[in-house]
């Protein structure tokens, strides 16, 4: 039951007529199985004890009809008739014969047998002796046949026929015993369908009472729940102990219950604050306008007291604007200054190059006059060797030595002035790069002066805009203030309005119960039927 109620509807229809499809299958397929099995049984009976009874019924008159021929033959006078019944009892002998084949193919019981042995033993008897009583009689030997008939044959044929008979019987019980378990068994498949018809009567019942229970109860405790929040009372509280359709159906009432509850309970505590609310917001507007008239009065003051800074403001920003443009002039002047210095710095430079390559020119005249010192020396010593025929070449190295170490002394002199005037340059430079950095440094500073002057003229107008807003602002909140005056006396009168739609509103809400109290009644408890 457990599964019925945690089940959703759709499942417990599924689950309770399949059960009841199941067992209406199992019903009608013992019903067919036992119908099978009586057809098997009858079809056995029908093909197998009748045919059997009714061959050995008919093998059974083929030899009471032989004997009675054959009795007839032996009885009679004619001897004639022993033609006129060779033909009947040859088809005889050959009918029994064929019938003793049938009958031995479909017995196959022990009983059967033995009783079918003693039927064949009997029939080689009464053949011996019906073939000894036609032989006399065919030889006109009428004693012979008779008492051989008398002695023999009709004995025989008394045993024959009685064994016949016996197995006749025998056959005849077996169809009496089938014939009772057919209607054992019919009647077993009467009683085991009957059975299960009320087994399968049973659990439709009971399948169909749990559905009921299942769907059908939650839903009239629903219904009970819904009449009762209809009628206000939100003070029940829903049991839920199922998971299908309807305990969803009786959780999402439970929920609902609990929302209005808690909502009506809301909107009762909102109505008792806005009732008392309203009344402190009636006296509070009262003060307030009582506080606006006062804040009116200090408002034009301070209108009075912004127009005048607004006026001095307005003078400060024409001072910055003079200062700015004094500023702006200096900065012109410390940049073209700065241009002049640089341009100085630019000349010192090329000065200083030009004084390196009159020292590297130096430095090679100064080479020139070493090398050829050398080579006038070596051209006095080639012309003292040479004697009197050198003597006026050794006079030309002379003056050509004399030569070379004057240029060595001048290119010497030329060197050291040229590097006092390279130090001199390098001083002279540096000063110039120190002055030029100077300039740098005060055009940068008077660039952020008139920056600074910039901004400052630049704020004292935003300043002076912002106190003209500001003055609009105030006639404006003069404005306001003496409407919102008006206002407020508006706002005592919908406080009171809204004072007296809370009173109602408590009322209204006042019919709905939310907690159990005396006359109320108290918590839905409803039991499932």
């Amino acid at each position: 039951m457990v599964f019925m109620k945690n089940a959703n509807i759709g499942k417990k229809i599924t689950i309770v007529f399949g059960i009841v499809l199941v067992v209406s299958s199992l019903t009608t397929g013992v019903g067919l199985w036992q119908l099978s099995k009586m057809r098997a049984s009858t079809k056995e009976l029908l093909e197998m004890s009748l045919a059997k009874e009714r061959l050995v019924s008919d093998w059974y008159r083929i030899i009471f009809a032989g004997a009675r021929r054959t009795l007839a033959i032996a009885k009679s006078s004619d001897n004639a008739l022993v033609d006129f019944f060779a033909a009947d009892s040859a088809q005889g002998t050959k009918d029994a014969g064929e019938t003793l084949k049938k009958v031995g193919v479909l017995l196959t019981s022990e009983k059967e047998t033995a009783l079918l042995k003693g039927i064949s033993d009997a029939r080689d008897t009464y053949n011996v002796y019906k073939a000894s009583v036609t032989k006399a009689k065919a030889a006109n030997d009428n004693d012979t046949a008779s008492g051989v008939l008398t002695s023999k044959f009709m004995p025989a044929a008394d045993v024959y026929q009685q064994r016949l008979r016996d197995l006749v019987a025998f056959e005849r019980e077996q169809i009496d015993e089938s014939a009772k378990e057919i209607d054992a068994a019919a009647t077993m498949s009467f009683s085991l369908q009957l059975a299960l018809t009320v087994f399968l009567a049973l659990l439709v019942v009971i399948c169909g009472a749990a559905l009921k229970s299942s769907i059908v109860g939650p839903l009239h405790y629903a219904i009970s729940v819904a009449r009762r929040v209809a009628k206000g009372d939100l003070t029940a509280d829903v049991t839920v102990d199922s998971r299908d359709e309807a305990g969803q159906l009786l959780q999402a009432l439970s929920e609902m219950n609990a929302s209005l509850r808690g909502l009506i309970t809301e909107v009762i505590q909102s109505a008792d604050t806005i009732n008392s609310a309203s009344g402190e917001i009636a006296q509070g507007n009262a003060d307030l306008s009582t506080r606006t008239e006062s804040q009116a009065a200090s408002i034009e003051e301070t209108a009075s007291s912004m127009e005048e800074l607004t006026a001095t403001v307005a003078h400060n920003a024409d001072n910055a604007g003079q200062a700015n443009k004094l500023a702006l002039g200096a900065t012109s002047l410390a940049t073209k200054g700065g241009v002049v210095v640089n341009q100085a710095v630019a000349t010192m430079a090329e000065i200083k190059q030009g004084s390196q390559r009159i020292s590297e020119i130096t430095a090679i005249i100064d080479g020139i006059a070493f090398q050829t010192n050398i080579l006038a020396l070596n051209a006095a010593v080639e012309a003292a060797r040479a004697g009197e025929q050198g003597r006026g070449f050794a006079v030309v190295a002379s003056e050509v030595r004399n030569l070379a170490q004057r240029s060595a002394a001048a290119a010497k002199e030329i060197s050291v002035l040229i590097s006092d005037s390279v130090e001199k340059v390098n001083t002279g430079s540096k000063l110039v790069d120190d002055a030029g950095a100077t300039m740098t440094d005060i055009v940068k500073s008077i660039k952020e002066v008139a920056q600074i002057m910039t901004e400052i003229t630049a704020a004292t107008r935003e300043q002076n805009t912002g106190l003209s807003s500001i003055n609009q602002v105030i006639a404006e909140m003069d404005n306001s203030t003496r409407m919102n005056a008006a206002m407020v006396e508006e706002a005592s009168a919908a406080a009171m309005s809204m004072q007296d739609e809370a009173t109602r509103l408590s009322k209204a809400v006042s019919a709905f119960r939310t907690s159990g109290r005396p006359g109320h009644g108290g918590s839905l408890q409803l039991a499932l039927r």
